[in-house]
């Protein structure tokens, strides 16, 4: 799981926790 990104995890918890499906 990403835990590089809080907000954003909820999006897309299967893509890179550094680039994330905007």
């Amino acid at each position: 799981m990403p835990m590089n990104n809080t907000g954003q995890n909820k999006v897309s918890p299967s893509t890179s926790s550094t680039h994330t499906v905007h």
